[in-house]
């Protein structure tokens, strides 16, 4: 359940990525990912 249910697809779809952007950055900082994996996660967020 949203807590904010006005909120479009679109601007879950915003939160979403940014949530798990910033995590998934957090944790590539602490451990080095894969080169192949670094270019895969850039493809993937650049639309």
């Amino acid at each position: 359940m949203w807590i904010v249910p006005w909120l479009s697809y679109r601007g879950r779809a915003l939160i979403i990525n940014n949530l798990v952007a910033s995590t998934l950055w957090h944790k590539m900082a602490v451990l080095p990912p894969p080169t192949e994996l670094l270019q895969a996660v850039q493809r993937s967020l650049v639309i």
